[in-house]
């Protein structure tokens, strides 16, 4: 696999990561929502995969 394959592969993969967990946050009542983002790995990893949790209040 060379470096545009690598790439591409990772980017896809991202973007699926992402949906899913914005799929699960979007899910999620409210105060759960605000729960969640307490706890500061989880709210890191949301971060790192653009999830937007400006819905959360």
């Amino acid at each position: 696999m060379n470096k545009a394959e690598l790439d591409n592969s990772v980017g896809k993969y991202k973007t699926r990561t992402k949906n899913a967990l914005q799929t699960i946050f979007d899910a999620l009542a409210k105060g759960q929502k605000k729960k969640i983002l307490k706890n500061p790995e989880v709210a890191a990893i949301l971060t790192r995969y653009g999830v937007d949790t400006t819905a959360a209040g």
